[in-house]
Order: C-alpha cells, then structure tokens, then sequence
C-alpha cells in the first residue's frame, strides 16, 4: 500500500507539473502595470488585440511541447525548458520534472490547449509587451504511466483546466513567468 500512495502522489505531482499548476506559487494577483503616458509612450509591440493573442499563443503551446516532449522523456533534460520560461518557473518545472524522474513516471500524449482568450496586454518598455491570457488545457489525450507502462491516472480525474497565463515579450524574446490554474470563471468549451 505505501508504494500505490508514493505512485498516486507522484502521479498527482506529475499532472501537476503538466497542467501548469505547480506554476500556481509563482503568480501574483492580476496587475495592470501603469500605461506610459508622454514622450515616454513606446511602440507598441503589437499593432492589434488579436495579435497579441496570437502570439502568447504560439508561446504558450511551444512550452507545452517541450514541457510535454521532457515528461514523456521521464522528465530527463529539463534545461530544454529554460530558454522558453522565467527564473521562477524554471525552478518550479524542474522540480516537477525531477519528481517524475525519481518516481520513475512518464507522461504518454500530450495535454491539449483547447481555447484561449485575452485578459490584457500592456506596453512595459521600448518592444517590449506583457501579455496575460486565460487558457483551457484538456488532458484528456493524456496519460501518465509507471516503468511497467501502467496508468497510473484516476478515471475521476479533471480533464479540463483554465488557467491564466502571464508572457513577457521583449524585441523577439518570449518568457513565460507565470501560468496559474483561474479561480474564476472558466474560458473551457
């Protein structure tokens, strides 16, 4: 029995660290940084709504490629994920992807972002934007499995996640530095 309750905590943490929660310590409430005003005032980074969407976007689900690509590798090699987030969620990732080495599970598919919608985005410096997004992550084509290749997954598990996600975008680099599971109302289909 203690093996079954270290299996269903680490898978717990796994799909934690697959859906983005274990990312939950590094947000802080939604701000809205001041708009600068005056000869201050920089070119926006993007030219629409739509468009800095489109880009947090394609952010987003370039992290959750290689988040996914390290889990289904057992979590080995995780410094593939460094270039793609902050400092603070580095840490907390690897954590993740370290508990998954250690407890010997792998993800099997992949988590899915179903809708995202944009909450804000904000001009924070010369071409540079921050963009806060919410989105819905469906794992529904996702597994974690055991070095037998067991499931290790409860069949009353959530499937359907929203989460709100915060980008920086400086000139052409694209940081995640907060992905946090919303309390609020769901973005889901």
């Amino acid at each position: 029995m203690p093996r079954r309750s270290l299996t269903l905590r680490a898978a717990a943490v796994l799909a934690a660290a697959v859906l983005g929660a274990s990312l939950a310590a590094c947000s802080d409430t939604t701000r809205i940084p001041p708009a600068p005003t005056g000869t201050d005032a920089a070119e926006p980074l993007f030219a629409s709504d739509e468009e800095a969407l489109a880009a947090a976007v394609e952010a987003y689900e370039e992290f959750l490629a290689v988040s996914a690509a390290i889990l289904q590798d057992g979590g080995a090699d995780p410094e593939r994920l460094r270039p793609l987030v902050s400092d603070e969620v580095y840490e907390l990732e690897s954590a993740g992807f370290q508990e998954a080495r250690d407890s010997g599970l792998r993800l099997v598919g992949a988590n899915e972002l179903l809708h995202a919608e944009l909450q804000q985005w904000s001009v924070t410096g010369d071409r540079s934007a921050e963009v806060i997004t919410y989105v819905c992550l469906s794992n529904e084509e996702a597994d974690i499995v055991d070095e037998a290749g067991e499931s290790v997954v409860t069949e009353d598990r959530v499937t359907r996640l929203t989460f709100e996600v915060i980008i920086e975008f400086v000139s052409k680099d694209t940081l995640i530095s907060s992905s946090a599971p919303w309390t609020g109302a769901s973005v889901c289909p």
